[in-house]
């Protein structure tokens, strides 16, 4: 019933079409899809952190006008506004899940083609800074020494990167830098080195605009970052189809 006259599925399902189109009313049928999957605790945890995260930053850059923005776009997707914030980020969550879980039983279909061409793959790094990469000092030449050195000595690569390296951010997750793959937009010398390394190895120093870098490449296995946000977001740029027919088996 809409505005108290009963409607045929059918016919509501045309006016959408007319009105929206299919972008708008796959819209529609994604939202009530993720919403009827209950949320674990981990992504209620999780989505909660990032939304205080995220509404936090805008706040400090761009005021109540950036959080307006937000609240636009918010509701341009379909929620409520900025109280849904968490819940866009469960939906995320669990898009992501579905995806990766789609993409593993249909492997061949989807990703094996991808794999090949684009090499995904999670790696760390070390990275001392330098500003002059192509000459260092002779205090930063004893940075790259003692690492060389603990490497040879055997001891794990995030150990040393916890230690040594100067990436703020990812120095205390053990030089972790996630999932990359050729699609990554990474300085060429160091995109091209992550390429080449195979999995388990450590690069040869790598000379970027920040410094010198060693690249590990700690996994080329696809159920390690197979519910990755940035694997799904890049592979379904390559293969739309997997996240619509992956959406639409779940309903």
């Amino acid at each position: 019933e809409i505005d108290k006259k009963d409607v045929f599925a059918a016919d509501y399902y045309g006016k959408l079409m007319e009105a929206y189109g299919d972008a708008e009313v796959y819209k529609l049928f994604e939202r009530s899809i993720l919403s009827s999957i209950e949320s674990s605790d981990d992504i209620v945890k999780e989505a909660k952190s990032q939304a205080e995260l995220i509404k936090k930053n805008i706040s400090a850059q761009n005021g109540a006008a950036g959080l307006d923005q937000l609240e636009d776009a918010l509701i341009s997707m379909g929620y409520k506004g900025l109280d849904d914030l968490e819940v866009l980020y469960q939906d995320m969550t669990k898009r992501e899940v579905i995806v990766g879980d789609y993409l593993e039983a249909h492997y061949d279909d989807y990703v094996k083609g991808y794999a090949d061409a684009y090499k995904p793959r999670t790696v760390s790094h070390i990275l001392i800074k330098m500003d002059n990469p192509t000459e260092p000092s002779e205090a930063e030449q004893e940075k790259l020494d003692k690492i060389d050195a603990a490497l040879k000595e055997g001891k794990d690569f995030g150990e040393v990167a916890m230690e040594f390296s100067e990436d703020e951010n990812t120095a205390p997750e053990k030089g972790s830098l996630g999932y990359m793959d050729a699609n990554t937009e990474y300085e060429p010398t160091f995109l091209d080195a992550a390429m080449k390394t195979e999995t388990g190895k450590v690069s040869e120093w790598v000379t970027t605009n920040y410094g010198r870098h060693l690249i590990h490449v700690d996994s080329t296995d696809f159920k390690d970052f197979k519910s990755d946000g940035q694997f799904i977001m890049n592979i379904t740029k390559v293969q739309p189809k997997a996240l619509y027919n992956a959406i639409w088996e779940k309903g």
